[in-house]
């Protein structure tokens, strides 16, 4: 038996203004692949339903859902940051990375066009897939 705890991995990515199946669909399978790797995963999106306004911003105060986010990525070991298309507003994604950067957790950015300084400052590595970012995580970190 092992004496170490299973590594926390925050899933940060789009979620504002997205179905609440392009919100969770690459989340479920990242979590699924990451816990057979035998890491626990934090997402943002547990307990939050559409129908509740979650994803267009209509029922949630601010503060409910940034310091409890802010809570999950200081309670994590890494961040699996979803970046993938050019043409989506990552306001929060992008504020996730760099708080996790400010408390020195690593962070895994899953993007093929990832091309702006801010994010590749302050990524740990970016990655073309989600497939390349899981192995990446059970593999060399």
């Amino acid at each position: 038996m092992s004496l170490l705890r299973p590594k926390k991995i925050y899933l940060a990515g789009g979620i504002h203004g997205l179905s609440e199946v392009q919100a969770s669909e690459w989340r479920s399978y990242a979590a699924m692949m990451l816990m057979r790797h035998g890491m626990e995963v934090i997402d943002p999106l547990r307990g939050r339903r559409a129908a509740d306004g979650y994803y267009n911003g209509a029922s949630y105060n601010p503060a409910e859902i940034v310091l409890r986010d802010k809570n999950d990525i200081l309670t994590s070991d890494a961040v699996l940051a979803e970046y993938t298309d050019p043409h989506r507003n990552y306001a929060g994604t992008s504020m996730e990375i760099l708080f996790a950067y400010e408390h020195m957790k690593p962070v895994v950015v899953w993007s093929q066009y990832a091309d702006s300084y801010w994010i590749r400052y302050h990524a740990t590595i970016i990655l073309p897939t989600l497939d390349d970012c899981i192995k990446f995580l059970a593999n060399f970190w």
